[in-house]
């Protein structure tokens, strides 16, 4: 049963991730973003390309994926694993959501689906971001704290190199180190939904569950290595002195 909710939570995630809203933007304008400024299909793309307005929403809607697929699973989790066993601690599987939300966002199904059957050149149109946004939705979700550490570590980042490929880099790792800090990093959603709130449950983790914290931190990593693989490109225009920057 168990197995079967994770497979469930991972597919919910990848096929929110899949949506690619900047190429979606882009194509409704009648242009391709894998073809014009960096051929990224990310929020900094966008914004180079359309304007700030619309590199805003492409970041804002690429964030939400990662949080819609959580309380999604969330929410099934509480009226279904949680009612059967309430002691199970299994609550890291809803985050396993947010991971592939943004494994779905660098890798889409719609671009593994035309990778198999038209080869690279063809599937390129549908090729994914990097998952930034998506990853600060997923940090956010997690805990407010988390998520508000990692952009203002951005911003700072930003405003003194004036790379955002770097305060990407940074802003996550960083702010994931935090979730050791029980006021900051605490289980935010599981101490305020409706779902728990006629359930006398202790949801202090940090001293009764230590493991399900050191599991979200594992998942957390794991989605920040992924990050920097797909900024290995920007890592050595950083290395060369060649990234551009953002002002």
């Amino acid at each position: 049963m168990i197995f079967l909710y994770t497979v469930i939570f991972c597919i919910i995630g990848y096929l929110l991730g899949s949506l690619i809203f900047g190429q979606f933007i882009a194509w409704a304008k009648n242009k391709d973003l894998t073809k014009i400024g960096s051929s990224n299909v990310g929020a900094t793309n966008v914004r180079r390309e359309f304007g700030s307005g619309m590199g805003l929403l492409v970041s804002v809607l690429d964030a939400l994926k990662g949080m819609i697929a959580i309380f999604i699973c969330w929410a099934i989790y509480g009226v279904t694993i949680f009612k059967i066993n309430s002691s199970a601690n299994l609550y890291p599987l809803v985050y396993l959501a947010g991971v592939f939300a943004v494994i779905g966002h660098c890798y889409p199904v719609q671009y593994l689906c035309a990778l198999v059957k038209y080869g690279v050149d063809k599937a390129l149109m549908w090729k994914g971001g990097k998952g930034v946004s998506t990853s600060g939705g997923v940090l956010f979700s997690v805990s407010p704290y988390l998520g508000l550490i990692a952009f203002l570590i951005w911003i700072l980042i930003v405003l003194i190199d004036r790379r955002v490929s770097l305060g990407s880099l940074f802003c996550m790792t960083i702010a994931t180190l935090f979730i050791f800090v029980p006021q900051i990093g605490s289980f935010y959603l599981f101490d305020h939904h409706w779902v728990y709130t006629n359930i006398n449950i202790d949801f202090d983790l940090y001293t009764k569950a230590p493991w399900l914290i050191g599991a979200t931190f594992i998942l957390l990593m794991f989605n920040n290595c992924l990050l920097t693989f797909k900024h290995k490109s920007n890592i050595q225009k950083i290395i060369n002195h060649q990234e551009s920057k953002a002002f």
